[in-house]
């Protein structure tokens, strides 16, 4: 009992020194980060004192009426208001025999606290006075003077074109305050220092009666059994798993439910096992705890699985007694998430790196009024190199009548105020040439201290557009309100504009087109279809020009409109410029037209049905001939009349692959996959390398798009005698690309090559290559063939732009 006791108060003590070293750190830590943050505030804070201003001030009363002092008195109350725990903001200059001055201060001059301008500062510490000579912003504190006892932030401000210090600009905290806020964030850790006292205290007290208990057994079973209820309910509960092990046969003596789901393994069969090779990739007499005398505290481990797969685990291991023996309490969590999150963490980081090394537009990090980090974009709008551009203020970059404003924000944003996501000015290049940008900013962390990423976007051009577009406003207008379609500009999801032909076409008045989201004017059914849309156009997607959408019109009746969109700045933000051309004729015409191809498509599926069981019947009483004839000049007919049936049968089976050719709406087909389907279903081609060089390549073609490479491949092998490889390219031209096919057969002679598409023209059915062409032009994609006679046949597939994108596998 006295070893237990004695136990208690060394754990006990152990929990007073460690509790006091927590308060201790945290106090420390506190101080640090509040210092921090203090001269965090104070150089944000000077960012707004301009050294031309100061260098005009005499430091006497003389200043008083001057308008750099006024500003500069402004500048301090502004920064007193706006921070509460700052209880003074000063400037302070130095004397060329080094007595320290007031330049200005935060106070009212009635305030007694007031320090007028030349005001000595005798009790100016030797760290504050040091930044004048060194130029390093410094905390100091607590310093007492007349005023009261302070904790204070300076930093310098710097003459750009000298690297002097002109001034010192300081703000002060009251110190009691300063340590009520270090005590304060000390108190939760007191406090949970004290919890852990009061539970331990309990444990002591449950521990002692539980011993008390053991030796009434008989009289308290039901007892005993509630209290191994809770502790089995709480070893239950844990999130942790829980492992106790036998330090002397490193045998596995309990293990709670959260263990065994890790483990992947039912309790019996861990129970009484060896920990090491098991749950411990240890061999054995290497445990790391007994053997090597480690000290696993919070560390990553690795875990043997039952069925001998390796998760990582932080895992924590202390040696404890029971019943007299000595007893390894282990208990570990899986860390598998937070190592995969560590891994994509260090992978995207590279990714980024990257993206922003080959990004397309300026990307600049500004901390301090000075560029951090910029990428070879912001090199190539400015005109300056990288080096030039992080060692000076990057306001110096930006044109004068822009520059206040975009310092301006710059300090706004930092101060987490809200601000418009984009906006624009000019950018003054090294050779004096003005740029026009658009920039999107936002505030992050840099090296722990607040900072502005920003992004700079060239839209020169587009400004010189903007403003010959001003300048045309109202030829433009009068185009617009007379136009024949419907010409509306949408932002933000609702019409910002709409013309006349709008009004009269939806029979809406202007009032109810405006208030109303543009989408509730569209069918429901297309909705989908024309947010992708706006979408692709606000983000300047690679899509086709125009697409059809049903519109409700006033009266509650359908039409359908060919929509064509571009984007646009409306406002100063982006928006989309639609054109909608009524086609409601046109779409009646067209379904009318798939209607009737349908009957048409199932007429000639049923004819065709027919004619091929009348071919059969023909063949099946050909056969019999054959069988029943001697006479070799009768057979000799019976054989070229099963020969011309066979071409018959051919011919009427090959329509049924292209019956359905234009009645369908054109789609996005992926080329290689087009020919992987061709190769599959055209069989007998042993011997044949087909080498797709092509990847990530869609084009917008008719259905039947494989059986262009079907038809090439077969007349490959039909007619090239010893073609062994085909090889399909892409090459890139300044109207599309060129998907380039080539065999190494015989090639196509001459005279030929002028009637390969004409219909009829061929060995076989004379359609292979006519309908190939036919299913291409749909969509405007032409080929044409253009290869040497004996050295293989070489055709050409020409996409044109907008008919063509890549994959986004392919674009990443």
């Amino acid at each position: 009992m006295i070893r237990k006791i004695r136990w208690w108060h060394l754990v006990a003590l152990l929990i007073i020194l460690v509790g006091i070293c927590i308060v201790v750190w945290s106090a420390k830590e506190q101080g640090a980060a509040q210092q921090n943050e203090l001269l965090t505030k104070t150089r944000l804070a000077g960012t707004g004192i301009l050294a031309g201003d100061i260098i005009r001030l005499s430091g006497s009363s003389a200043d008083l009426t001057s308008p750099e002092y006024i500003t500069l008195k402004n500048h301090l109350n502004q920064v007193r208001q706006s921070e509460p725990n700052i209880r003074f903001a000063y400037l302070m200059g130095q004397k060329n025999d080094g007595t320290v001055f007031f330049y200005a201060d935060s106070e009212d001059p009635t305030s007694g606290d007031y320090s007028p301008p030349g005001q000595v500062y005798t009790e100016v510490s030797a760290d504050a006075r040091s930044v004048f000579s060194n130029g390093n912003a410094v905390t100091v504190g607590p310093v007492t003077d007349r005023w009261g006892t302070w904790v204070s932030g300076y930093v310098p401000v710097i003459d750009p074109t000298t690297g002097k210090v002109v001034a010192v600009f300081g703000m002060d905290v009251d110190a009691s305050a300063w340590y009520w806020e270090i005590i304060s964030h000390g108190l939760p850790s007191l406090a949970a220092i004290l919890l852990i006292l009061i539970l331990f205290a309990a444990f002591v007290v449950f521990d002692e009666r539980s011993q008390n208990e053991k030796r009434r057994i008989a009289a308290s079973e039901e007892s005993l059994r509630e209290k191994e209820a809770f502790q089995r309910a709480l070893l239950d509960n844990l999130t942790a798993g829980v492992v106790i092990v036998d330090a002397k046969t490193h045998r596995i003596d309990l293990v709670n439910p959260t263990a065994a789901a890790l483990f992947g393994a039912p309790l019996d069969q861990i129970i009484g096992k060896k920990c090491n090779r098991f749950l411990c990739p240890a061999f054995e007499g290497a445990c790391p705890v007994i053997d090597l005398s480690q000290d696993v505290n919070y560390a990553e481990r690795i875990m043997l699985r039952s069925d001998g797969t390796q998760i990582p685990i932080l895992k924590s291991v202390k040696r404890i007694t029971l019943g007299g023996q000595e007893k390894l309490l282990e208990n570990f969590i899986d860390i598998t998430e937070r190592k995969w999150v560590e891994k994509a963490l260090m992978e995207s980081t590279e990714k980024y790196r990257l993206v922003v090394d080959n990004a397309n537009e300026a990307i600049l990090v500004a901390q301090d009024g000075i560029a951090k980090l910029v990428n070879r974009m912001t090199a190539e709008l400015t005109g300056y190199p990288e080096e030039e551009l992080t060692s000076k203020p990057f306001a110096g970059f930006i044109h004068p009548a822009d520059r206040e404003m975009v310092v301006e924000n710059y300090s706004r944003r930092l101060r987490g105020e809200n601000l418009p996501a984009r906006y624009q000015f000019r950018v003054l290049r090294k050779d004096g040439d003005v740029r026009w940008v658009e920039i999107g900013a936002v505030r992050i962390a840099w090296e722990g201290r607040p900072a502005s990423l920003n992004f700079l976007t060239d839209i020169t051009k587009r400004k010189k557009f903007e403003t010959a577009l001003f300048e045309s406003t109202e030829k433009y207008r009068l185009l617009v309100e007379n136009a024949s379609e419907i010409i509306a500009v949408v932002q933000d999801g609702m019409f910002k504009f709409v013309n006349k032909k709008g009004i009269e076409l939806t029979g809406y008045s202007l009032a109810e087109l405006m208030a109303r989201p543009s989408l509730e004017f569209v069918y429901p059914a297309d909705r989908d279809l024309v947010i992708h849309h706006h979408q692709s156009r606000l983000q300047k997607e690679t899509e086709l020009d125009h697409f059809p959408a049903r519109i409700i019109i006033q009266d509650g009746s359908i039409r359908w409109f060919e929509i064509k969109g571009v984007q646009i700045t409306w406002e100063d933000q982006p928006a989309v410029l639609y054109f909608y051309t009524d086609i409601t004729r046109r779409k009646q015409a067209e379904i009318a037209v798939q209607a009737a191809n349908k009957k048409l498509n199932m007429l000639s599926s049923v004819t065709r049905h027919d004619i091929l069981n009348q071919l059969m019947g023909l063949r099946t009483f050909l056969e019999l001939s054959r069988e029943d004839t001697k006479d070799p000049t009768l057979l000799g007919y019976i054989e070229k009349e099963d020969q011309a049936a066979e071409a018959i049968q051919w011919q009427i089976e090959f329509t049924r692959d292209f019956e359905d050719i234009g009645t369908k709406e054109p789609t996005w087909q992926d080329v290689a996959a087009a020919v992987g389907v061709a190769k599959t279903e055209l069989k007998g081609m042993p011997g044949v390398e087909v080498d797709i060089r092509i990847s990530g390549l869609e084009v917008f073609a008719d259905a039947p798009f494989e059986k262009v490479f079907f038809n090439l491949m077969e007349n490959s092998v039909r007619h090239g005698e010893h073609v062994t490889r085909i090889a399909l390219s892409l090459r890139e031209t300044e109207t599309g690309f060129v998907i380039v096919y080539e065999d190494n057969g015989i090639g196509i002679p001459e005279e030929d090559k002028k009637k390969l598409f004409r219909k009829g023209f061929g060995k076989h059915t004379g359609l292979g290559l006519f309908l190939s062409r036919e299913i291409l032009s749909i969509t405007g994609i032409t080929i044409t063939e253009n290869g040497v006679t004996g050295e293989g046949a070489r055709f050409e597939i020409t996409v044109p732009k907008g008919v063509y994108r890549f994959s986004r596998a392919k674009a990443a």
